[in-house]
């Protein structure tokens, strides 16, 4: 008996404790092929934590055909948004019976980083990063299953999910015109661009101009940063400088969004009294500004779900854009 608790349990243990057959038990850890009743699968489950069982990955790799290992590819963990959703990713792989291993890069370097994912035998990969046109070729020549993630601009061809980019910035707009009667909307975006130095034009700015056109507003400053709170506070401090009669902002990210918030204050302008601020993502920590802030966002345990789902799903996976919802707060001048 000694000798068994040092080799560790088997899958035929975990049978024997169980009452069942070690088939039985590769349904229930493989979620499949067949059909296992809800009792006797509670029955194996019990055994496996009871004898400590931790299948074999490379062995069910080989007869699953993938591996536990999902990787996950953001541009930044420093980003609210992205640490967020890569604990509701971690979360819904878990339930799944799949492992989650991070990876950070940018579009210019997740190819290095993909292709030693691949080389570790992880071909299971959900990005958050744009892929650049290496790192496509890669995908495709190794047959990695990748699902994008949050990305505005699919790669052609692309499985994803993503937030409907054009349709929370409207709202947001629409927002600031109908109910706050804002006409001088200035956007702050952060801005992206392709290895060939091509800048991405961004759902949001284009669901920005898309709504101050329809209501007959001009169309005030666009200011390009970078996708961080500093980059967001030199931009409150460019737009008061240059721009003194704008009274509204809708910025690209929260993240951007608290550095704004944060420059407006120093230039001695008041959120939302003299100017007021929106943003897009409604992460957890813009309800904690000094001026609360109202953002548009997707829930991020769906956008982790329907990920997964798609990863999971390699025979029918189209394009999902998922509506955002409206969180109302200060910063736009609603009293709440």
């Amino acid at each position: 008996m000694a000798g068994q608790e040092n080799r560790g349990a088997t899958r035929n243990d975990v049978a024997k404790l169980a009452g069942v057959s070690p088939a039985v038990v590769s349904y229930v850890i493989n979620d499949g092929p067949r059909h296992v009743a809800p009792q006797t699968r509670q029955k194996v489950l019990d055994a496996i934590q009871k004898l400590h069982y931790h299948p074999n990955a490379a062995a069910r790799a080989l007869t699953t055909g993938r591996s536990d290992v999902v990787a996950l590819v953001v541009p930044t963990i420093s980003n609210p948004y992205f640490s967020h959703l890569a604990e509701n990713i971690e979360r819904e792989a878990t339930e799944h019976g799949l492992v989650l291993t991070l990876g950070q890069a940018s579009t210019v370097n997740i190819y290095s980083v993909l292709a030693s994912f691949s080389d570790h035998g992880i071909n299971d990969i959900i990005t958050c990063t744009m892929p650049s046109h290496e790192a496509l070729t890669l995908i495709e020549q190794n047959r990695m299953n990748c699902v994008n993630l949050s990305i505005p601009e699919l790669p052609v061809g692309s499985a994803g999910v993503l937030p409907d980019y054009f349709a929370g910035a409207s709202m947001l707009t629409r927002h600031l015109i109908d109910v706050h009667h804002h006409q001088d909307i200035a956007l702050v975006s952060g801005s992206s661009y392709a290895t060939d130095g091509a800048r991405y034009i961004d759902q949001r700015e284009l669901g920005w101009r898309s709504m101050l056109e329809s209501r007959g507003l001009t169309v005030r400053p666009l200011i390009l940063t970078d996708w961080s709170p500093e980059g967001g506070r030199q931009a409150a401090r460019s737009l008061v400088d240059q721009y003194p009669d704008v009274t509204a902002v809708v910025v690209t990210s929260d993240l951007e969004a608290f550095g704004v918030m944060q420059g407006l204050r120093e230039k001695g302008k008041r959120v939302p009294d003299d100017i007021a601020v929106v943003a897009f993502d409604a992460t957890p920590e813009g309800a904690f500004m000094s001026s609360p802030l109202t953002s548009a966002g997707v829930s991020l345990q769906k956008l982790a779900a329907r990920s997964i789902a798609q990863l999971l799903n390699r025979e029918d996976r189209p394009r999902e854009s998922l509506n955002p919802e409206l969180i109302l707060r200060q910063s736009c001048g609603c009293n709440l």
